[in-house]
């Protein structure tokens, strides 16, 4: 959004003014195969690429779209997994980060694609892709979908 910068009744320049508020994700209530993940996220969101949600301190979870659990406050369940975008070329990989269904195209059994979740025991050592556990899971699997808006 561009607004003009006035000062002492003079102009300026144009400035740009950016939406309040951290960048808003969720994880979907309802859970889908690999080839329908990428449509699974509601109006002015999309399936997110784990780099969009990496780090949930810029983030703020959308507790009105997303799975909540009991303890969960303002924040993500942690023990719910869904897909996530690797960044990656199509690729079938039981690598998780590497494996993603053919980019989300496909729902067969024999090929995989990559999920994460929040670790839900701190004691577990977050590694890999720290505080994000991946893994690699068969693309006919129904899981939620990680989204990220626009």
């Amino acid at each position: 959004m561009a607004g003009l910068l006035v000062l002492l009744g003079f102009t300026i320049g144009t400035v740009c003014v950016a939406d309040a508020g951290p960048k808003k994700y969720y994880l979907t209530q309802g859970t889908f195969d690999a080839s329908q993940a990428r449509m699974a996220c509601e109006d002015g969101y999309h399936m997110a690429s784990l780099w969009e949600i990496f780090d949930t301190t810029n983030l703020k979870y959308d507790t009105s779209r997303g799975t909540t659990l009991s303890d969960s406050g303002s924040g993500p369940p942690a023990q719910f997994g869904g897909w996530i975008r690797t960044g990656g070329s199509f690729g079938t990989s039981t690598t998780p980060g590497v494996g993603n269904c053919n980019a989300y195209t496909t729902n067969l059994d024999s090929l995989h694609g990559t999920s994460v979740h929040l670790y839900s025991q701190w004691g577990d050592g977050a590694t890999l892709v720290s505080p994000w556990r991946a893994v690699s899971d068969s693309c006919d699997e129904l899981l939620p979908v990680w989204c990220v808006k626009d």
